[in-house]
Order: structure tokens, then C-alpha cells, then sequence
């Protein structure tokens, strides 16, 4: 079995992300506006802590684990967006676009990885300054 990926610290961040999405997301989404941008908001602070947390427990750049990290959390993140839309206890998922836009499915999955990844690096960072 392979060292490559710390499985543990990945679930750890995953975790994390969810929390932090759901906590600040939510809170965004019912006292300023039902969007659901709020909710991507949310989760991008949540995948930057997520990041931080796993650059924190390795002690380098995990740059694997953060695009782990962001691949779970994309999937988990489109079938919440799914489910909410057809039980309509979330708004259209696509505000302000055309239908058929694919924007928020292509654009918010790479600021999420470049998001968990820059968290991974701060985090490194942030524990290289504390040691």
C-alpha cells in the first residue's frame, strides 16, 4: 500500500470544508439572500481551511491530497446541489445564466481546486513559520 496520499488527514479536511460550508454558507444564504452562491462562498473558505489543515499535517505542499480533497468535496457538493433543486428546497442553481450555462460546473470546480491547493500551501507555510 502506498504512503502517497494521507488518507486520514483527507477525510479530516473533507470534514472540515463540509462544516465550515455548511456553517458559513447557510448563514450566508438565509440572512443576506437565497442563493446559491452564498452557498459556493461558503464552501471555497471551507476548501481553503480544508487546504490549510492538510499543508499543516504534512508539513509540505500536499498538492495529491488537496486535488483529493476537492474531487470528494465537488462530487458531494453537485449531488447536494441536485437533490436540494428537486425537492425544491434549494433555488435555481443557476441564477442570472441562461439555461444550459455551464459556468458554475466549470468555473467553480477549478476555483475549488485552486483554492484547496493554495490552502495547502499556506498551511505548509504556516507551520514551516511556527516550527
Amino acid at each position: 500500500m502506498s504512503n502517497d496520499v494521507r488518507w486520514r488527514d483527507v477525510r479530516l479536511a473533507f470534514g472540515l470544508s463540509l462544516l465550515v460550508t455548511w456553517l458559513l454558507g447557510s448563514a450566508l444564504f438565509f440572512l443576506i439572500e437565497n442563493n446559491v452562491w452564498w452557498i459556493a462562498l461558503g464552501g471555497w473558505v471551507g476548501l481553503l481551511l480544508g487546504g490549510a489543515l492538510l499543508g499543516w499535517r504534512a508539513g509540505r505542499g500536499d498538492v495529491l491530497a488537496a486535488t483529493l480533497l476537492t474531487v470528494f468535496y465537488y462530487a458531494g457538493t453537485v449531488v447536494i446541489i441536485m437533490v436540494g433543486t428537486l425537492t425544491e428546497l434549494l433555488p435555481e442553481p443557476l441564477p442570472g445564466l441562461p439555461i444550459g450555462d455551464s459556468t458554475f460546473f466549470f468555473v467553480v470546480p477549478l476555483a475549488q481546486l485552486a483554492t484547496a491547493v493554495l490552502g495547502a500551501w499556506v498551511g505548509r507555510r504556516l507551520r514551516g513559520q511556527r516550527s
